[in-house]
């Protein structure tokens, strides 16, 4: 049995928020390194850069299983 469409699309919408929110975290962790690489703190700098290296390895890993979970519905068409 088929989830009802709107189901579905408030899924993608869901995770395009939770990816937009992402890359706004990846942002403010950028402009801290910048602030410290400025301020001559690169220790504080490596750490954020190995954070940030971190959370956008595994927010590209959540958002791939997603759209790929969206692209084999749509292929069984089970969107419709």
């Amino acid at each position: 049995m088929s989830r009802p469409i709107q189901e579905k699309k408030d899924e993608v919408l869901s995770a395009l928020d939770g990816a937009d929110q992402n890359i706004r975290w990846l942002g403010a962790i950028l402009r801290s390194i910048g602030a410290d690489i400025e301020n001559g703190d690169p220790d504080n700098a490596i750490e954020l850069a190995e954070l940030g290296a971190h959370l956008s390895l595994e927010w590209s890993s959540q958002l791939q299983s997603r759209t790929s979970m969206f692209r084999k519905d749509m292929a069984r068409g089970t969107t419709k």
